[in-house]
C-alpha cells in the first residue's frame, strides 16, 4: 500500500491499531485543511494513451507538495475542450 500512495501522489497511513486509525483520521483531517488542488491544459495535444510526465515545485521553502510525476493523456477531454469552445457565443 505504501508503494501504490507513493506512485499515485498519495500519503500512506498505518492502522495497525485503535490509536493508529484514530490518529490516521486526525491527521487526514487536518491535511484535507491545508491542500490545493490544481490542474492545466496541455499546450500541445498528445496522442491517446500515452504517458505525458509532469512535475509540480513550490517556491516557498517550508511546503510540500504530493503530486504524482505523470498521466495518461486521453483525448476525450480535448474533444469535450473543443466542443466547448464551438458552443460558446
Amino acid at each position: 500500500m505504501k508503494t501504490l500512495s507513493d506512485k499515485t501522489g498519495g500519503r500512506f497511513y498505518d492502522g495497525d491499531s485503535l490509536f493508529g486509525i484514530a490518529q490516521a483520521f486526525t491527521w487526514i483531517a487536518e491535511e484535507l485543511g491545508r491542500q490545493y488542488s490544481i490542474g492545466y491544459y496541455p499546450s500541445k495535444p498528445g496522442q491517446n494513451g500515452e504517458r505525458r510526465q509532469i512535475k509540480v515545485s513550490v517556491t516557498e521553502a517550508d511546503l510540500v507538495v504530493k503530486a504524482r510525476d505523470s498521466y495518461i493523456y486521453s483525448d476525450k477531454g480535448h474533444k469535450l475542450t473543443q466542443m466547448n469552445s464551438r458552443m460558446s457565443p
